[in-house]
């Protein structure tokens, strides 16, 4: 499903019989939804697609490129990907906006196939109470964690200096600047407001860059 996020309408669908996998008819799908926008909506310039990482390949990012939109794609937690975090300094990382505990950093990434713009990958961890991370290696938090503490029973968890769910994002916008790339992280992550309840999409709408027209 393609959604225009800050009016709520879905714009294009597929149905798939949980088998199909999402990747292979993004980029029509994408495609279809840019042609139901209205023509004042593309003329802006400043549309832009937020896809988690179901969608995680580049002939997605290639068709938003071909349409001259930015996008944000959620990463697999793929292994080159988990290398990168060792190049990063303390300093690198910098507060996310409105999620406590939570960092953002950028790092030099692009994946073959993907458009030659897709330079930047933008990393968000959240600080975890060991606590929160269930003893079962097939939960969804657990697989978040750093290889290094995946495999670590609670107790041995507890004893680590500090325990990171992390996420993956590759975009074409411009996150040069930390607070460029707060801005970003935070976009992004608001891809999941429709559907929900309008209260609490209400609570959540701070105003949010970068400033398009979002598709999810």
């Amino acid at each position: 499903m393609a959604a225009w996020a800050e009016t709520e309408i879905v714009l294009a669908a597929d149905l798939g019989d949980g088998s199909d996998d999402p990747r292979a008819t993004a980029p029509d799908l994408l495609r279809r939804a840019l042609a139901c926008l209205p023509a004042a909506a593309r003329a802006s310039g400043r549309v832009g697609l937020r896809a988690d990482a179901g969608y995680f390949a580049g002939q997605l990012a290639r068709a938003a490129h071909d349409a001259r939109i930015a996008f944000a794609i959620g990463a697999r937690r793929i292994a080159p990907l988990w290398r990168l975090l060792a190049g990063l300094a303390e300093d690198d990382w910098h507060d996310a906006i409105e999620m406590d505990g939570a960092q953002v950093a950028v790092a030099q990434y692009c994946p073959d196939w993907w458009p030659a713009n897709t330079r930047l990958l933008l990393i968000r961890r959240v600080l975890l109470d060991p606590a929160q991370v269930s003893a079962d290696p097939r939960s969804r938090r657990r697989r978040t964690l750093h290889p290094d503490q995946r495999a670590l029973p609670v107790p041995e968890l507890a004893q680590q200096p500090a325990v990171y769910a992390y996420s993956f994002i590759l975009t074409n916008l411009d996150v040069t600047a930390p607070a460029r790339a707060a801005a970003a992280e935070h976009w992004y992550r608001h891809r999941t407001t429709v559907g929900e309840p309008v209260p609490r999409q209400q609570a959540r709408r701070r105003p949010a860059a970068p400033p398009v027209r979002s598709l999810n």
